[in-house]
């Protein structure tokens, strides 16, 4: 993927500082590069990543990626930031699991066990502020109440033949696809 150069990362910043709109070549997750106007609201890490937080031109929240940002324009339009009412980080990312904001993914409850040699981890490791543990005879179960984005079957898969997903149903089987197409690749 393409890299950002310092002075980009370091407009993009000082645009979020200044309240400047910005016009970003943008190569989305797919490969797919387009060029993307926001208002940049925040700088967020996560996973040793940098992200501008902005509002698209519909005033919906989108996280953008800094490694995937090819070019910076900054616009000489200026914007009013918003009010804590309008905009309130906390709340935006209550329901999140990772970087993904917004209504795209449904906010579900889900249930994870885990085997037993995960639970003084999980006892010790908190995913999400919605995170409870119940201790089994054969492990721990996460419950977690998240958006069901990408990130949360990233994180199930991540802990391999170690995970059984309890719910939800459609959460389980999606999971199982994952991990069928999965065996099928070594065998």
């Amino acid at each position: 993927l393409h890299r950002v150069d310092r002075r980009q990362r370091q407009m993009c910043i000082r645009d979020r500082l200044t309240c400047k709109r910005v016009r970003l070549q943008y190569t989305r997750f797919s490969g797919k590069e387009e060029p993307v106007d926001i208002r940049p609201l925040s700088v967020l890490v996560y996973e040793h990543q940098l992200y501008i937080l902005g509002l698209d031109e519909t005033d919906r929240p989108h996280t953008y990626r800094l490694s995937r940002i090819r070019r910076v324009e900054v616009s000489s339009m200026s914007f009013d930031y918003p009010t804590r009412g309008q905009f309130d980080p906390t709340q935006l990312f209550r329901d999140s699991f990772g970087v993904f904001v917004g209504t795209d993914f449904a906010v579900e409850e889900i249930s994870v066990r885990l085997s037993a040699r995960w639970r003084t981890y999980v006892e010790t490791h908190c995913w999400h502020p919605s995170q409870r543990n119940e201790a089994c005879e054969d492990g721990v179960v996460v419950n977690l109440n998240v958006r069901m984005c990408p990130e949360v079957e990233r994180w199930i898969l991540g802990f391999g033949e170690d995970a059984e997903v309890v719910g939800p149903a459609s959460l389980r089987k999606k999971i199982a696809e994952r991990a069928t197409a999965l065996a099928a690749r070594y065998r």
